[in-house]
């Protein structure tokens, strides 16, 4: 599939040591924008926001980070910020966006597309969103189980 690097999106590179690389307008416009909503359109149009339709994310690997090392500021830097916060944007929408928020849905996701010529139901998606939400909330009470 075509990708877009995120930083055309942007305009900005990675920065502050890759700590700041999704969290822009450009990018959680296009995964929140809702598409029956004229006002969300004209605002994406305005300010130049493409609609993002599917998003897949593949977090920090915080847990195998914590089980080989104990060194503090390893672990904290593998502490994702943007990836659950596009995860979690994406699912919100799901009305209009497939997220991916695992591995383990990624051969789901390409029989889904095949199969359907690229096309997801409403009730695929909403199953989709629930399993990323879930995926978010088992990363979140590893990283408070860490603290």
């Amino acid at each position: 599939m075509p990708c877009v690097p995120v930083e055309s999106l942007t305009s900005y590179p990675s920065i502050l040591g890759g700590r700041v690389k999704t969290l822009h307008p450009s990018v959680f416009g296009g995964i929140l924008g809702r598409r029956d909503q004229p006002t969300d359109m004209e605002e994406m149009a305005r300010f130049q926001i493409p609609e993002i339709d599917l998003v897949i994310v593949d977090l920090y690997p915080f847990e195998e980070t914590v089980a080989s090392t104990k060194e503090d500021k390893a672990i904290i830097e593998k502490i994702d910020v943007g990836g659950p916060s596009m995860i979690r944007s994406a699912a919100k929408n799901h009305k209009d966006v497939v997220v991916i928020g695992s591995k383990a849905e990624y051969s789901y996701l390409e029989n889904l597309l095949d199969e359907q010529k690229g096309e997801t139901s409403l009730e695929q998606r909403r199953r989709l969103a629930a399993r990323a939400f879930e995926v978010c909330a088992h990363y979140d009470v590893v990283i408070a189980k860490y603290f």
